[in-house]
């Protein structure tokens, strides 16, 4: 079993979920199936780099905002005034925004790659997730 032949499948089992049926010998179905499933994974690939860029930016300013409380930690005017466990907490944020940034860039580009080699999986998985959705 290829395949197109298990997208179909799980096609006609969200749509018989909907009470739509589909011929699919009509010439003018696959085609626009084929082009949706383009849309989606553009789709994928653009949200994928927007979450890519959040997460960046996200870390940066995580990072620069720890630099600053260790530059006022140093300091004799402290940021906090007195209050080292606050900055610690800061910090402690901080990295953690850090660790959760990683973590979500290193996802996002798997999602990419995936999306760029391996398209088919993309789809079948958004397919198995509203199928499971519709039960």
């Amino acid at each position: 079993m290829n395949i197109s032949s298990q997208v179909i499948e799980v096609l006609d089992s969200v749509c018989e979920k909907f009470g739509i049926a589909i011929d699919w010998s009509q010439q003018n179905v696959l085609p626009y199936l084929e082009d949706l499933s383009g849309k989606y994974i553009k789709y994928e690939i653009v949200t994928s780099i927007a979450w890519i860029i959040f997460f960046s930016l996200a870390i940066i300013a995580s990072i620069k905002g720890i630099k600053n409380i260790l530059k006022s930690c140093q300091s004799e005017n402290y940021f906090f005034e007195g209050d080292e466990e606050v900055g610690s907490l800061f910090i402690l944020i901080l990295a953690a925004v850090v660790i959760v940034g990683c973590i979500g860039i290193t996802i996002q580009i798997l999602d990419v790659i995936t999306c760029c080699t391996f398209p088919e999986k993309i789809i079948l998985e958004f397919l198995r997730e509203i199928l499971s959705k519709a039960k």
